[in-house]
């Protein structure tokens, strides 16, 4: 089996950052969007007492969020936290050690309110909430291996990469 070469982890890295990014805002975000504008249009929107956009009436939501979805990206950036503990991660815009952890606070905090958004309607219960925790658990794994950087407990080659070789061309003097 051919060894894994640091550019292929940081490929591997900014894939599933990206892929978990798109998933969260296509699969997670967007459905509560679309429920918040039908209610509007449809004028179904419970008052401010009942919750407003993120609370739920009779005919509101009009579908159910499928809030699970978000262990999707959950897995994805716990997978990351671990993925990711030997790579130097300074570049941008890739799976910097900066963006995962924004990234997955955001994630964290949207997820935190989305998943209790609606909870309570007919068949919606907190299916997701756990999965929120565990992206402020995959946060605070990156801010704790962005902490052993800074605090150089880690090994040299886990903060800062290897210079790439640069292959010199032969220029000939072109005598004019």
């Amino acid at each position: 089996m051919a060894k894994l070469t640091r550019a292929t982890a940081e490929r591997v890295a900014d894939l599933v950052y990206w892929g978990a990014g798109a998933f969260f805002l296509l699969a997670f975000l967007l459905p509560p969007i679309v429920i918040m504008i039908i209610g509007l249009i449809a004028g179904t929107v419970p008052s401010e007492a009942d919750g407003g956009v993120l609370g739920f009436g009779p005919s509101y939501p009009a579908f159910d969020p499928q809030a699970w979805l978000l262990w999707v990206p959950a897995a994805a950036m716990i997978f990351l936290a671990f993925w990711t503990i030997p790579l130097p991660l300074k570049s941008f815009p890739g799976a910097s050690r900066t963006a995962l952890i924004s990234a997955t606070f955001l994630m964290c905090f949207l997820g935190m309110i989305l998943s209790t958004a609606f909870v309570g309607a007919p068949g919606i219960e907190g299916e997701s909430i756990l999965a929120a925790l565990t992206l402020g658990v995959a946060g605070l794994l990156f801010v704790v291996r962005a902490l052993a950087g800074l605090f150089r407990l880690v090994p040299l080659s886990w903060r800062e990469a290897t210079p790439v070789p640069r292959q010199r061309k032969n220029r000939k003097a072109s005598v004019v």
